[in-house]
C-alpha cells in the first residue's frame, strides 16, 4: 500500500513538473491506484479476478527508460519572473537598510 501511495504522490509531481512528459505522470499514478486496488481486493471485493492489473504495472519501466535515454538532456531551469522580481526586492530592501544605517 505504501508503494501505491508513492506511485500516486510521483506521478503528481512529474504532471505538475514539467521536466518529464505529463502523459508519464498520468500513467504512474493511474498505476499507484492499480496497486492500491490491487492490495485492498481481498478485502473489498474477494471474488473479483484483477489479472489485467499486471500490465499496468510495466508503467514503471517507463520511467527509468525514459530517464535513460531522454533525462539526461533536461535543462536546467532559469531563473522565473517571480524569482527575479524577488531578487529585486531582495537588492532594494538591502540598498534601504544601508542607507538608513550610515
Amino acid at each position: 500500500m505504501i508503494f501505491a501511495i508513492h506511485l500516486v504522490l510521483l506521478g503528481y509531481l512529474i504532471f505538475r513538473s514539467g521536466y518529464i512528459p505529463k502523459i508519464l505522470g498520468i500513467l504512474l499514478a493511474l498505476d499507484g491506484f492499480g496497486w492500491l486496488i490491487s492490495s485492498l481486493r481481498p478485502y473489498l471485493y474477494p471474488n473479483v479476478h484483477l489479472g489485467f492489473l499486471f500490465t499496468v504495472s510495466l508503467v514503471e519501466l517507463l520511467l527509468p527508460l525514459w530517464l535513460v535515454i531522454r533525462g539526461w538532456r533536461i535543462q536546467e531551469p532559469t531563473v522565473g519572473r517571480d524569482e527575479a522580481v524577488i531578487r529585486e526586492y531582495i537588492r532594494h530592501q538591502e540598498r534601504e537598510d544601508q542607507r538608513w544605517s550610515r
